[in-house]
Protein backbone atom coordinates (compact mmCIF):
# COMPACT_ATOMS: atom_id res chain seq x y z
CA UNK A 1 0.00 0.00 0.00
CA UNK A 2 1.06 3.62 -0.80
CA UNK A 3 1.53 6.34 1.80
CA UNK A 4 -0.67 9.61 -0.21
CA UNK A 5 1.07 12.06 2.97
CA UNK A 6 -2.39 13.13 2.71
CA UNK A 7 -4.13 13.93 6.31
CA UNK A 8 -8.22 15.13 6.42
CA UNK A 9 -10.38 15.50 9.71
CA UNK A 10 -13.67 13.82 10.03
CA UNK A 11 -16.85 16.26 10.37
CA UNK A 12 -19.52 15.92 12.22
CA UNK A 13 -21.57 13.42 10.57
CA UNK A 14 -18.40 11.34 9.48
CA UNK A 15 -17.62 12.36 6.31
CA UNK A 16 -14.58 12.71 5.00
CA UNK A 17 -13.43 14.47 1.84
CA UNK A 18 -11.35 12.63 -0.78
CA UNK A 19 -8.47 14.51 -2.65
CA UNK A 20 -9.57 15.50 -6.10
CA UNK A 21 -5.67 14.39 -6.83
CA UNK A 22 -7.16 10.71 -5.26
CA UNK A 23 -10.42 10.87 -6.85
CA UNK A 24 -9.02 11.73 -10.23
CA UNK A 25 -6.14 8.78 -9.85
CA UNK A 26 -8.99 6.51 -8.94
CA UNK A 27 -11.12 7.65 -11.86
CA UNK A 28 -14.08 8.61 -9.74
CA UNK A 29 -16.41 11.06 -10.39
CA UNK A 30 -19.06 12.63 -8.26
CA UNK A 31 -22.33 9.94 -7.53
CA UNK A 32 -20.09 7.35 -8.38
CA UNK A 33 -20.72 3.89 -5.81
CA UNK A 34 -17.70 3.14 -3.82
CA UNK A 35 -17.41 -0.37 -1.86
CA UNK A 36 -15.60 -0.13 1.70
CA UNK A 37 -13.51 -3.06 3.72
CA UNK A 38 -11.87 -2.88 6.51
CA UNK A 39 -8.73 -4.90 7.54
CA UNK A 40 -9.37 -6.03 11.09
CA UNK A 41 -5.80 -7.37 11.05
CA UNK A 42 -4.08 -4.18 9.91
CA UNK A 43 -7.15 -2.03 11.66
CA UNK A 44 -7.85 -0.14 8.49
CA UNK A 45 -10.47 1.13 6.13
CA UNK A 46 -9.96 0.71 2.23
CA UNK A 47 -12.01 1.96 -0.32
CA UNK A 48 -12.08 2.03 -3.84
CA UNK A 49 -14.73 1.87 -7.36
CA UNK A 50 -17.61 0.19 -7.29
CA UNK A 51 -17.91 -2.13 -10.18
CA UNK A 52 -20.89 -4.57 -10.23
CA UNK A 53 -19.91 -6.26 -13.33
CA UNK A 54 -18.28 -6.55 -16.72
CA UNK A 55 -16.46 -3.68 -17.56
CA UNK A 56 -17.58 -4.09 -21.32
CA UNK A 57 -21.71 -5.23 -20.95
CA UNK A 58 -22.25 -4.75 -17.54
CA UNK A 59 -22.99 -8.75 -17.22
CA UNK A 60 -22.28 -11.22 -13.69
CA UNK A 61 -22.20 -14.37 -15.41
CA UNK A 62 -18.95 -15.78 -15.50
CA UNK A 63 -16.81 -12.71 -14.00
CA UNK A 64 -13.06 -12.75 -14.62
CA UNK A 65 -9.96 -10.01 -13.44
CA UNK A 66 -8.07 -8.96 -16.32
CA UNK A 67 -5.20 -7.03 -14.51
CA UNK A 68 -7.29 -5.74 -11.80
CA UNK A 69 -10.60 -5.32 -14.03
CA UNK A 70 -13.85 -7.42 -14.64
CA UNK A 71 -14.73 -8.86 -17.80
CA UNK A 72 -17.31 -11.73 -18.54
CA UNK A 73 -16.77 -14.76 -20.47
CA UNK A 74 -19.04 -13.58 -23.14
CA UNK A 75 -17.06 -10.40 -23.95
CA UNK A 76 -13.21 -12.28 -23.30
CA UNK A 77 -14.42 -14.80 -25.90
CA UNK A 78 -15.45 -11.88 -28.36
CA UNK A 79 -11.88 -10.16 -27.74
CA UNK A 80 -10.34 -13.32 -28.64
CA UNK A 81 -11.88 -13.79 -31.37
CA UNK A 82 -12.83 -10.50 -33.12
CA UNK A 83 -10.59 -8.10 -31.51
CA UNK A 84 -11.76 -5.21 -31.30
CA UNK A 85 -10.13 -1.67 -31.37
CA UNK A 86 -11.58 0.07 -28.40
CA UNK A 87 -12.19 -2.44 -26.32
CA UNK A 88 -9.00 -3.50 -26.60
CA UNK A 89 -7.60 0.37 -25.65
CA UNK A 90 -10.13 0.37 -22.60
CA UNK A 91 -8.16 -2.69 -21.13
CA UNK A 92 -4.73 -1.36 -22.05
CA UNK A 93 -6.18 2.02 -20.36
CA UNK A 94 -6.97 -0.07 -17.18
CA UNK A 95 -4.22 -2.18 -17.16
CA UNK A 96 -1.44 1.45 -17.20
CA UNK A 97 -3.18 2.43 -14.70
CA UNK A 98 -3.05 -0.63 -12.47
CA UNK A 99 0.60 -0.06 -12.92
CA UNK A 100 0.64 3.24 -12.00
CA UNK A 101 1.60 4.07 -16.01
CA UNK A 102 0.13 7.72 -16.24
CA UNK A 103 2.00 10.39 -13.87
CA UNK A 104 0.72 11.58 -10.96
CA UNK A 105 -1.22 15.02 -11.57
CA UNK A 106 1.00 17.73 -11.08
CA UNK A 107 4.23 15.58 -12.12
CA UNK A 108 6.64 16.52 -14.93
CA UNK A 109 5.36 15.19 -18.23
CA UNK A 110 9.03 13.68 -19.06
CA UNK A 111 10.86 10.74 -18.08
CA UNK A 112 10.18 7.18 -18.61
CA UNK A 113 6.50 7.05 -17.73
CA UNK A 114 5.69 10.00 -20.00
CA UNK A 115 7.61 9.09 -22.66
CA UNK A 116 5.19 6.13 -22.50
CA UNK A 117 2.05 8.38 -22.21
CA UNK A 118 3.64 10.29 -25.12
CA UNK A 119 4.24 6.84 -27.07
CA UNK A 120 0.87 5.67 -26.38
CA UNK A 121 -0.93 9.11 -27.20
CA UNK A 122 1.04 9.02 -30.54
CA UNK A 123 -1.03 5.27 -31.42
CA UNK A 124 -3.95 6.30 -30.66
CA UNK A 125 -3.86 9.56 -32.22
CA UNK A 126 -2.85 7.80 -35.48
CA UNK A 127 -5.00 4.77 -35.09
CA UNK A 128 -8.29 7.44 -34.83
CA UNK A 129 -6.91 10.58 -36.49
CA UNK A 130 -10.52 12.07 -36.44
CA UNK A 131 -11.33 11.62 -32.76
CA UNK A 132 -11.38 14.49 -30.26
CA UNK A 133 -9.10 15.51 -27.33
CA UNK A 134 -11.69 14.07 -25.03
CA UNK A 135 -12.02 10.85 -27.02
CA UNK A 136 -8.44 9.71 -27.22
CA UNK A 137 -8.31 10.61 -22.90
CA UNK A 138 -11.36 8.32 -22.94
CA UNK A 139 -9.55 5.32 -25.28
CA UNK A 140 -6.48 6.26 -22.84
CA UNK A 141 -7.86 6.22 -19.57
CA UNK A 142 -6.27 10.20 -18.69
CA UNK A 143 -7.85 13.27 -18.07
CA UNK A 144 -8.66 15.86 -21.00
CA UNK A 145 -6.27 18.03 -19.74
CA UNK A 146 -3.44 15.72 -19.35
CA UNK A 147 -3.97 14.67 -23.21
CA UNK A 148 -3.63 18.45 -23.75
CA UNK A 149 -0.55 18.37 -22.22
CA UNK A 150 1.23 15.52 -24.19
CA UNK A 151 -0.17 16.56 -27.50
CA UNK A 152 2.05 20.03 -26.54
CA UNK A 153 4.91 18.47 -25.60
CA UNK A 154 4.22 16.23 -29.13
CA UNK A 155 3.92 19.38 -31.06
CA UNK A 156 7.64 20.70 -29.13
CA UNK A 157 9.23 17.64 -30.28
CA UNK A 158 8.12 17.92 -33.92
Amino acid sequence: MKSTGIVRQVDELGRIVIPIELRRVLGMDVGEPVEIFIDDQANRLMFRKYQSGCLFCDSMESISYFKGRQVCGSCLRDMVSQPDLDSMAILESAAALESDDQPEQGSSIGGKKGDNALRRLAEVMETYPNATQGEWARKLGFSQGYVSQLIRKLDKKA
